[in-house]
């Protein structure tokens, strides 16, 4: 669906949709499920802009960062756009952008995606390491295993390299 910022009259535009978006990535080439996407909010006119106050709410599977086990998370929340016309052609930044921009949502030939504030919406509110819960074990590493699921039985203690010569002295004294 588009929002058609020429089109808007003064009482505004309210909109609900469900939308599917299923071709999103992490950044790294890995895909994002999208469960599901509700995306929702007003649209007012202001002069040749439009001011958008909206809501997201979506699930999305990731993968968790410790023990590597899919888990879906709800992202989204309130969100607030300046919808700016743009004609086609080289954008000329402004001055008063530069205060905004981080609110602007450039609209090409006054036409807005809700699939693209959506998408934009979702990565804003990924979490940057993704943990299916809290007390999350992880994977062991020296063996991989996951350990939320069962004891590996590796030693606990990290092998600190640096430490190897102490230790070889240690032993040669409480042998001799």
């Amino acid at each position: 669906m588009f929002i058609d910022i020429n089109k808007i009259d003064e009482d505004g535009l309210s909109f609900e949709r469900e939308l599917d978006l299923s071709d999103l990535d992490d950044g790294s080439g890995q895909a994002i499920s999208v469960v599901q996407v509700c995306i929702r909010g007003r649209v007012a006119r202001n002069g040749r802009a439009a001011d958008l106050k909206g809501r997201l709410d979506a699930r999305v599977r990731l993968s968790c960062a410790r023990c590597l086990d899919p888990f879906d998370v709800s992202v989204g929340g309130e969100f607030v756009l300046r919808l700016v016309a743009e004609e086609p052609g080289p954008r000329a930044v402004q001055e008063s952008d530069a205060n905004e921009d981080d609110t602007l949502f450039h609209a090409p030939e006054g036409r807005a995606d809700l699939r693209e504030i959506a998408t934009e919406q979702i990565y804003l509110s990924l979490p940057m390491k993704p943990v299916c819960r809290e007390d999350c074990k992880g994977l062991c590493p020296a063996c991989g295993a996951n350990r939320n699921v069962d004891e590996c039985g590796c030693s606990r203690e990290p092998e600190d390299p640096r430490l190897a010569p102490l230790r070889e002295l240690q032993r040669r004294m409480s042998d001799g």
